[in-house]
């Protein structure tokens, strides 16, 4: 049998009940049954046809025993790597900039994560709602339930959210087309060289979905502007401030910042409900992402992460 990656031990990356991620040096190995590799794979590869650096499938295999998907590794370092100096961070999120807005231009049916059963039955990529308000309540109204039962919010501050969203109805549902969204670029997920800042890849297309392009940048201002990276803060950053290059490098059409401008505290609240609805870490770190809602409910301000 032909080995894909070098057989070497390799190194695990992430684990948990479901799923596994294994570094082999050369290769990128998940293993599972939580997330849809077959969507993933093509998310990578429709990416690489765009022009966006993205890892190169080497061999994929959802139906197998153990399912599994194997990526080419990224070279370079991330952009939440505390060595990179601040100009050459700001370099690669100017490109990784460039490269969502490159990846925004992709038209694709549907709205939000991608329908599961139709790619499996069809190959298909489809948003799995028809359209985006659908979706949104899709996500949005089980999350704050959630969190009501389990006392993390009252329902009066549950219903300020949905509230916010009724009020933003018009604007939401004048989304018409869905474009294709990386739907998690975080700091980490972007990698560079680490001498001049050239962009080397963006990766974790896992979460990919079709939607709203000022949804995709609001994530990644979540992301850029924390002091940490990743959703229970495991991982410090000390370049806070690159959000504007990533923004800069994207330049956004007109229609495209009016809905950022709009939309983008709504977007992030409604992140924050959605991430607050996994509760804490396993080792009962706390999740933050429900302390920020909680500040946007009573007025407390915000503090993106």
């Amino acid at each position: 049998m032909r080995l894909l990656w070098d057989p070497i031990r390799p190194s695990v990356v992430q684990r948990s009940d479901d799923h596994i991620v294994f570094d082999t040096g050369t290769a990128i190995v998940k293993c599972g049954t939580r997330d849809s590799f077959g969507i993933e794979a093509w998310a990578c590869e429709q990416a690489r046809a765009l022009g966006v650096p993205a890892p190169q499938v080497l061999s994929v295999e959802p139906a197998a025993p153990i399912p599994h998907l194997a990526l080419t590794k990224i070279e370079g370092v991330a952009l939440c790597d505390n060595r990179l100096d601040l100009e050459v961070a700001a370099r690669g999120a100017h490109q990784a900039g460039e490269m969502l807005h490159r990846l925004h231009e992709c038209r694709l049916p549907g709205f939000g994560w991608i329908d599961r059963d139709d790619f499996s039955n069809t190959t298909e990529i489809r948003g799995k709602s028809s359209s985006w308000v659908e979706e949104i309540h899709a996500e949005l109204d089980p999350a704050l339930d959630e969190l009501v039962a389990s006392g993390a919010l009252t329902r009066a501050q549950a219903s300020a959210l949905g509230d916010e969203m009724e009020e933003l109805r018009p604007a939401i549902a004048s989304l018409d087309e869905g474009r294709f969204l990386h739907g998690d670029l975080a700091r980490m997920h972007v990698f560079v060289e680490p001498t001049r800042g050239n962009l080397t890849g963006l990766i974790d297309w896992g979460d990919v979905q079709v939607g709203d392009p000022a949804w995709d940048l609001a994530i990644a201002e979540c992301h850029f502007t924390s002091s940490s990276e990743g959703i229970l803060q495991v991982h410090p950053a000390v370049h806070t401030g690159l959000y504007r290059h990533l923004i800069d490098g994207y330049k956004a059409d007109p229609v495209v910042a009016e809905r950022i401008a709009l939309l983008g505290d709504f977007y992030l609240g409604y992140r924050q409900a959605w991430v607050a609805r996994l509760g804490p870490g396993a080792d009962g770190t706390p999740n933050p992402s429900l302390m920020m809602l909680l500040r946007k409910i009573t007025g407390g301000g915000t503090d993106n992460n």
